[in-house]
C-alpha cells in the first residue's frame, strides 16, 4: 500500500468515526431517526382521525393535536439527558474553533486544551468500539456557561421531533379550518 493510500484509509476511518461519535452523542442514526421522524409525523394524523371518528369538539381536536406526540417526542428527548455535557463538549469545540479561525490569538484556553484531548479520547475510545460519550462529558464542567446561541442550537436540536410533531399538528388543524371554511360556502381569506 503507498503512502497516498494508506493516509487517505487513515483519513477515511478517522472521518468514520468522528460520523459515529455524532450520530452517537447526538441520535442522529438513520433508524432511531427514521423511527422518531414517523412517529412525528404519524402521531398527529392518528390523534387528528382519531379525533374526527369520535367527534371530538374543536378546542379537544386541537388539544388531540398539539399535546400528546410532541409530549411523547420530549419525553424521548428527556430521556438522554446523559447524552447533553458530550453533546455541549462538541457543540463548544465547533464553535470555539470557528472563532479561533478567526482569531489572531495563538494561546489556548485550558478548557479547550482539555475539550480537544477529550475529544481525540472519544474518537480513540470510538475506534477501541466504546461509544466516546464518558471521555466528552467528562470535560463539561471545564467548559462554564455556553453561548447563547449554542444553547439554542443545543435545544432546537433535542426537542427537533417534538417540533416535528407540533408543526404537524397546526398543520393539520389549519387544513381542518380551511376544509371547514371553504365547504359551508364561506372563503375568509
Amino acid at each position: 500500500m503507498s503512502a497516498v493510500e494508506t493516509a487517505t484509509a487513515v483519513r477515511i476511518a478517522s472521518a468514520s468515526r468522528l460520523q459515529f461519535l455524532q450520530a452517537r452523542v447526538f441520535r442522529s442514526g438513520r433508524v432511531e431517526s427514521a423511527v422518531l421522524l414517523f412517529v412525528a409525523i404519524v402521531g398527529p394524523i392518528l390523534m387528528f382521525v382519531l379525533g374526527l371518528a369520535v367527534r371530538v369538539s374543536g378546542p379537544g381536536l386541537l388539544a388531540m393535536l398539539l399535546i400528546p406526540t410532541p409530549a411523547i417526542e420530549a419525553l424521548i428527548a428527556l430521556r438522554y439527558r446523559y447524552l447533553w455535557p458530550a453533546q455541549e463538549v462538541l457543540g463548544w469545540i465547533d464553535t470555539t474553533a470557528a472563532d479561533l479561525t478567526s482569531s489572531s490569538d495563538p494561546d489556548l484556553s485550558p478548557a479547550l486544551v482539555a475539550a480537544h484531548m477529550a475529544y481525540h479520547a472519544a474518537l480513540k475510545a470510538v475506534a477501541s468500539g466504546s461509544d466516546g460519550v464518558a471521555q466528552l462529558g467528562e470535560v463539561r464542567p471545564l467548559i462554564g456557561a455556553l453561548p447563547p446561541a449554542l444553547v439554542r442550537r443545543l435545544w432546537l436540536n433535542r426537542l427537533r421531533y417534538a417540533v416535528v410533531s407540533a408543526l404537524a399538528g397546526v398543520w393539520l388543524w389549519t387544513c381542518l379550518v380551511v376544509a371547514l371554511g371553504t365547504a359551508g360556502g364561506v372563503v375568509w381569506f
